[in-house]
Formats: C-alpha cells, structure tokens, sequence
C-alpha cells in the first residue's frame, strides 16, 4: 500500500457516513484525518464494513460498523473495498494522462462579429443567406441536375 492515508481507501459513501458521526466519550465530530483502521468484520453472524477511529480530542477509540447499510457476504465486501481501491488509484493523477485542452480556432472578436450579425437577421432565410446555406443548396440542386 502506498502512503496515503486510510480514509484514502474508504469507499465514499462510508467516509460521508462516518464524518456525521460524534466521540462516544467527548462528543467531537469525527475527522477524516481520526481513522486508523478500515476493513470487514463479524459482528454477531453479519459481516460488514468498519471502520476505526480515535478523537482527535480525547484520544477514545470508536469502532463504526455499516451492518444497517450493507449486510453481504464477505467475499462482495472484499471485492468491494478492492474495487474502491482500483478506481481511486486509476483515477489519481498519477495515472491519468494529461489532456491538453483543445485551442480555440476562433476568437472573441470573431464571436462578437458572428453574433451582431445573427441578430441583425429579420427571418431564417436571411441567416441561410449569410451563413450560406442557400449557395450550397443552389449547387447541390445544380449537381442532381447535371446528373440526371
């Protein structure tokens, strides 16, 4: 494992449970930063995911079971936690490839240009006209013409 730290790992919806949570002892809110142990459990015949954490304030340690959000076998939990992993690992920046944004070929000035123009039409056939629409139909028209 690398060295990022747990809650790295932790699927998010787990980590957004786990941060409403409060100290049993203190009543301080739960801190990402709080987790030292993530993984899957028996509580009582049912496995599920937990997660381990120690207040930043008081020092008390909590366990967290999400047995009331996930009750499967290990093997899913497992395979879950894994796939959590993966996804968090292929979708860091390490991994990814940089994209380079495409340059814009046209420019502001061009827009704006395009733009007062458009408005300056009264109806749909003066905008064919000036986008040129009309010339290309004329000349595929010419074209059916010529072929026929």
């Amino acid at each position: 494992m690398s060295n990022k730290p747990l809650y790295y790992y932790m699927p998010s919806w787990a980590l957004s449970q786990m941060l409403k949570k409060q100290c049993t002892k203190c009543g301080t809110l739960v801190q990402k930063q709080d987790i030292i142990a993530i993984g899957i459990r028996d509580f009582g015949g049912e496995f599920s995911p937990f997660c381990e954490h120690r207040c930043s304030k008081c020092e008390w340690r909590i366990m967290t079971s999400f047995t009331a959000e996930i009750k499967t076998n290990v093997e899913d939990l497992c395979y879950m936690m894994i796939k959590e992993m993966h996804f968090k690992r292929s979708t860091s920046s390490k991994f990814t490839a940089k994209r380079q944004r495409p340059v814009s070929q046209i420019t502001d000035n061009e827009v704006k240009t395009f733009l007062s123009e458009f408005r300056k039409n009264t109806s749909h056939e003066d905008f064919m006209k000036q986008i040129g629409a009309n010339e290309y139909h004329r000349m595929l028209q010419q074209k059916k013409k010529n072929e026929d």
